[in-house]
C-alpha cells in the first residue's frame, strides 16, 4: 500500500506541476498579447518619430554644407584681412619712422618759440 501511495502523490504532484506550468503559460499569453496590442498602437507613432529624425538629419545636413560655405569664405575674408593688416602695419612703421623724424625737429621749433620773449617779437609789429 505504501508503493501506492508513494505513486498516487508522486502523480498529484506531477499533475499540479503540469496545471501550474499551463496557468503560467497562458498568463505569458495574455502578456505577449498585450504587448503586441501595446507595439502595434505604438507603430505609428514610431514611423513618425523616424520621419521627423530624418527631416531632422536632412536639416542637419543641410546646414553643415552652409555652414562649410561659409566658413570657407571666412578663411578666404580672413586671409584678405591679414594681408590688409599687413599693408597697414607697414605704412604705421613708416609713419612711426617719419614721425620719429618729425618730432626732435617740432620739439626744437617750440623751444625756440617759447625763447622768444616780447621785446623779440617787435620785429613782426613792425611788420604790420
Amino acid at each position: 500500500m505504501n508503493v501506492f501511495f508513494f505513486f498516487i502523490s508522486t502523480t498529484l504532484q506531477s499533475q499540479n506541476r503540469y496545471l501550474i506550468g499551463l496557468k503560467q503559460l497562458e498568463s505569458a499569453a495574455l502578456q505577449v498579447g498585450i504587448m503586441q496590442e501595446q507595439l502595434e498602437a505604438l507603430e505609428p507613432k514610431l514611423k513618425e518619430a523616424a520621419e521627423t529624425v530624418a527631416e531632422q538629419v536632412a536639416m542637419v545636413e543641410a546646414d553643415s554644407q552652409k555652414a562649410a560655405v561659409q566658413r570657407e569664405l571666412v578663411k578666404e575674408d580672413e586671409a584678405i584681412a591679414s594681408e590688409q593688416a599687413a599693408v597697414a602695419s607697414g605704412i604705421k612703421e613708416e609713419c612711426d619712422a617719419k614721425l620719429a623724424e618729425a618730432m626732435p625737429i617740432l620739439n626744437a621749433a617750440l623751444a625756440a618759440l617759447n625763447t622768444l620773449t616780447p621785446q623779440g617779437s617787435s620785429y613782426n609789429n613792425q611788420d604790420q
